[in-house]
């Protein structure tokens, strides 16, 4: 993918999506009686990033990227997450 900013032209080798999912949710912290737990349904997540692996089971997308200008094994890269695919909702590829 070729991102235009400014002057410059950005290439990267991995792929920008939306990943709309499931995920679990807790609203106790702690231990509490069973009468005082409240009924909820887990939630809709929107996780943005770069597609960095697709499995056939889950993907890893990673939000942060650090310099661009160096080759992929030498960045460092920050809030990488795995999402099981039997969690998504869909995936959208942004061009």
């Amino acid at each position: 993918m070729k991102i235009k900013a400014k002057d410059k032209t950005y290439t990267f080798e991995w792929p920008i999506v939306i990943v709309r999912w499931m995920d679990s949710a807790s609203l106790n912290n702690g231990w509490a009686f069973v009468k005082s737990i409240p009924c909820f349904k887990p939630h809709e997540v929107t996780s943005i990033g770069f597609l960095f692996k697709d499995d056939p089971d889950y993907v890893v997308i990673i939000p942060h990227i650090s310099e661009i200008g160096v080759q992929s094994q030498d960045r460092q890269v920050d809030g990488s997450m795995s999402i099981p695919k039997s969690q998504i909702l869909w995936i959208k590829h942004i061009k």
